[in-house]
């Protein structure tokens, strides 16, 4: 299986899953690839992750692991990630990249506005 790279926009109160666009990322010295934009939400993450990582993940929906490992705290999230890894399954590189966006409390953005 040719490895893909796939993004989860991830917050406390949904999970966007971006489908790739294009060839392989690196693979090939040029490729075409659609632009599209999400809006991470303060407090949410951007998540990047090869097939490495669904591919090691036990059970029929790793989508659903990997919705139920995110955590505000972005240590506990990539440990949460770590341990669904399941050695047995592991075949492959795993690759994961956590881009998490900063919580803007109300107090910090009414004295920016200010």
């Amino acid at each position: 299986m040719p490895a893909t790279t796939r993004l989860l926009v991830l917050s406390s109160a949904s999970t966007t899953l971006l489908e790739a666009t294009g060839k392989l990322l690196g693979l090939f010295a040029k490729g075409e690839y659609e632009v599209g934009t999400s809006v991470i939400p303060d407090g949410g993450a951007l998540l990047l992750f090869t097939d490495g990582l669904t591919d090691a993940i036990r059970g029929n929906n790793p989508e659903a692991g990997l919705r139920n490992a995110f955590y505000d705290d972005s240590r506990k999230t990539m440990s949460n990630l770590k341990f669904l890894v399941d050695p047995k399954f592991n075949h492959d590189d795993v690759t994961i990249l956590l881009v998490k966006r900063e919580q803007i409390d109300s107090k910090s953005a009414s004295s920016v506005e200010s």
